[in-house]
Formats: C-alpha cells, sequence, structure tokens
C-alpha cells in the first residue's frame, strides 16, 4: 500500500482520534483540573515506563521482523511465537512486581495522591495491555492498514466513553482506574479479530524461544528501555520537580501543553509508525530508501509547519475547548512548545530510520542526550527564568536532537551502503 492510501486511511482514524481526544481533554480539565492533569500525566508515564520493561520494548522489533518476512510463514510463526512468549512472561513478572512495590512507588512519586488499591487493577490489567500492543504490532508489519485503523478508531472511542464514565462518577480515582483498564478492553476487540483470521492461530501466542529472534529483539529492547528512561521517566522527574519548586497548578500547564503537543503531531506519529517503520524495514537499496526518505519529508514537513502555525495562533480558542477558563494562564506556553513540535517531527524522520537498521547504540546515545538537556534546561529555567518559558527547554532539546540525529543518518546510514 503506498504512501497516499496509507495517509488517507491514517487520516481518517487521526481526526477521530483527535475528536475523542479533544472529548477526553475536556471532561478530565472539568472533573480532575490542572493539579489532576499533572498526576493523571505521572500516571501515565508511570505505565508507559512499565511497558518498556514488559512488550511494550519489542513491539516495533515485532513490526519489523513481521514486514521482513511477510512471504515466510514458517519464520513469521517463529517471531510471532518467540515475541508472544517473551510479552506473556514478561508481562506476568511485571504484574508480580506492581503488587510488591506500588505503595513505594506511590510514596515516591505520586506522594501518596493516589489510592493503592490502583495497584490491583494494574496488575490485572498489564499482561492484556501488552498483548494488545503484540497484536497491533503484527498488524502493522502485516501491513494490514484497514483493520489496524478501524481497531484504533475503536479504541480512541472505547477510552473516551469509558474515561469519561469514571471520570464523572469518581473523579480523578474513576480517572485513574480507566486509564489503567482500557487497554485491556482494547484487547478484546484486537483478539475476536485475530481469533478470525486464517493466516494466525492462537498457538502461535507461545512456543519455543528462538535464539537468533530473542537476540534480534533484545537490540528494541535496549533501544525501547533507554528511551523510556530518557522519556517517561525525565517526564515523571520534571513534573514533581516542576510541582515541588513552582507549584501543581503550573506542572499540570505543562502536562496540558504537552497533551496538545501530542495532538497536534498525531497525523506524523501514526504515519511514521505505520508507513515509514515497516517501509524501512523491507528496503536495502539507496535509491528507493531515498525516495521514500524525501516522500515522507515532502509529507510531513509543511503539514506539521502548517499545524504548529494554527495552534499558536488558535491558542485561546484552543484553550477554551479542550480545556476550562482555569487553564488560561498557560497561554505563554504555546510559542516555543509549537517550535519544539517541528523540531521534533524533522528529527523523527531521522530518528526512525536509526531504529529500523538498529543502530542501537547510536539511537540510545541520542535519546540519553535529550534527556540531560531536557532536565538542564528546565531545571535551569525553574530557578534563574519565569516558567513561562518552560516550553523554551522543549524547544532547546528537539532542535539539538535533530542535528545529532540528522548526522548520525548522514553519517552511518546514507552515506554508507543501506
Amino acid at each position: 500500500m503506498n504512501l497516499i492510501k496509507v495517509s488517507f486511511y491514517n487520516g481518517i482514524s487521526v481526526i477521530i482520534k483527535m475528536l475523542t481526544m479533544l472529548g477526553l481533554n475536556k471532561v478530565l480539565a472539568i472533573y480532575v483540573g490542572p493539579s489532576g492533569y499533572a498526576i493523571i500525566g505521572q500516571y501515565q508515564s508511570f505505565i508507559q515506563t512499565l511497558a518498556t520493561f514488559s512488550a511494550g520494548s519489542i513491539a516495533n522489533g515485532i513490526t519489523k521482523y513481521t514486514a521482513q518476512n511477510a512471504n515466510e510463514d514458517q519464520e513469521l510463526i517463529r517471531v510471532w511465537k518467540t515475541a508472544g512468549t517473551v510479552s506473556i512472561i514478561s508481562s506476568l513478572f511485571i504484574s508480580v512486581m506492581i503488587l510488591f512495590l506500588f505503595k513505594n512507588i506511590n510514596a515516591r512519586f505520586f506522594n501518596n495522591t493516589i489510592d493503592n488499591n490502583l495497584s490491583y487493577w494494574l496488575a490485572v490489567s498489564f499482561l492484556f495491555m501488552m498483548l494488545n500492543s503484540y497484536f497491533m504490532a503484527i498488524l502493522n508489519g502485516m501491513k494490514a492498514i484497514k483493520p489496524y485503523v478501524l481497531l484504533n478508531i475503536s479504541s480512541s472511542v472505547l477510552v473516551l466513553i469509558v474515561t469519561g464514565l469514571f471520570a464523572f462518577s469518581m473523579g480523578l480515582k474513576g480517572a485513574l482506574i480507566a486509564l489503567t483498564i482500557n487497554q485491556s478492553l482494547n484487547f478484546i476487540i484486537t483478539f475476536s479479530y485475530f481469533v478470525r483470521q486464517k493466516w494466525f492461530q492462537v498457538s502461535f501466542l507461545v512456543g519455543r524461544l528462538d535464539k537468533v529472534i530473542i537476540k534480534g529483539l533484545s537490540r528494541f529492547f535496549f533501544m525501547a528501555l533507554f528511551s523510556s528512561l530518557a522519556v517517561p521517566l525525565t517526564q515523571m522527574f520534571l513534573r514533581n520537580f516542576i510541582g515541588s519548586n513552582v507549584s501543581w497548578e503550573v506542572s499540570g500547564y505543562w502536562e496540558a501543553i504537552n497533551r496538545i503537543s501530542a495532538i497536534n503531531i498525531m497525523l506524523a506519529t501514526t504515519t511514521l509508525t505505520l508507513y515509514y517503520l515497516p517501509k524501512l524495514s523491507e528496503i536495502n537499496e539507496k535509491a528507493k530508501y531515498k525516495y521514500e526518505l524525501i516522500n515522507i519529508s515532502k509529507l510531513l514537513i509543511p503539514v506539521t509547519a502548517i499545524g504548529c502555525f494554527g495552534v499558536f495562533y488558535f491558542k485561546f480558542y484552543i484553550i477554551n475547548i479542550l480545556f476550562t477558563p482555569s487553564f488560561i494562564n498557560m497561554s505563554p506556553l504555546f510559542g516555543w512548545q509549537m517550535l519544539g513540535d517541528f523540531f521534533k517531527v524533522f528529527s523523527w524522520i531521522f530518528s526512525f530510520a536509526l531504529l529500523t537498521k538498529e543502530k542501537w547504540k547510536i539511537f540510545i546515545a541520542c535519546e540519553i542526550l535529550s534527556a540531560i538537556v531536557l532536565t538542564v534546561s528546565t531545571s535551569t529555567i525553574v530557578y534563574f527564568m519565569s516558567w513561562h518559558y518552560l516550553s523554551l527547554a522543549y524547544a532547546a532539546t528537539y532542535l539539538i536532537y535533530l542535528i545529532f540525529t540528522s548526522i548520525f543518518f548522514y553519517y552511518f546510514i546514507y552515506k554508507k551502503a543501506i
């Protein structure tokens, strides 16, 4: 399937996901407020970190090896059985750790602001979260675009309905429970699709571990591991840092602007994941590689630039639509944040190429660098400048990330034989 068709189907998914996120943001803004936003952001980063130590860390690897072996049935089965077994074992291990360590984590990262009983919900749901990630990675690798898009749409709608109902009835506690169980509910839908497919059998979920595949997936594990340490753990630290040194309300503003960024660059994120990642995994010819690189750049760079300008220009309308009047003070964060979004999408074109060619040492170095720059620059702004400039740290981080990823891409991938 070519880029135009992928972009069309992906565009439909993104529009629906954006609309559901708009509704979800409004519900959360009404029922949890700015400080509750900060806590929800912390909790989602915590789940993202846990996912990295389980199947979430190898999802890109599953996509890559599925795309590479799409015409080799026996090799596909070995990939799926190995990845499925790893997913189940690692997920069960993480679930046990959640039950034993959640109280300490709650005290350290959440200041005991959430109910410890949430650990039971999370421990039970975690396996299904990771299996859902496993199935979606297979679909992406198989280039099953239509079912992938439809499942994403159903996921978006389900998240809105469940989180909205729980937040309305129980406030922050309900929102956290909903965010915990949503992916488990999505698993039911995804699994019901897979069991009806002739090319997949439930027996492919578990089997003998293949050493070669394990070695390949381990590279993606290490890349995702350091990415998880660089992104969600950094965000958890900075939310807590801003909350403790400025206020939790400002930390909520910082979380809100990051959510706006996630919506703003959603088309780029999903296009890179859905088309660019499996496509580059197949290509070994320099001419084709160059063609795909230019093709994706022509689409993403102008679209992202227009989107960033639009978000900045209509920022006050966006705040009123997405949130409540209590968030109006976050408006100074928009300018630098939108510039950072542009740099981020541009840099991802190169970092995804590093990912597909398994340049894991370079990828990890870039992730660590970005985490250090973001942490140091944010801390400096908090201590020596106004919090209104917090987004300047984000823009500076992704400008530096863009410079390094583009240089590494040119010298270690493009200049050499693909």
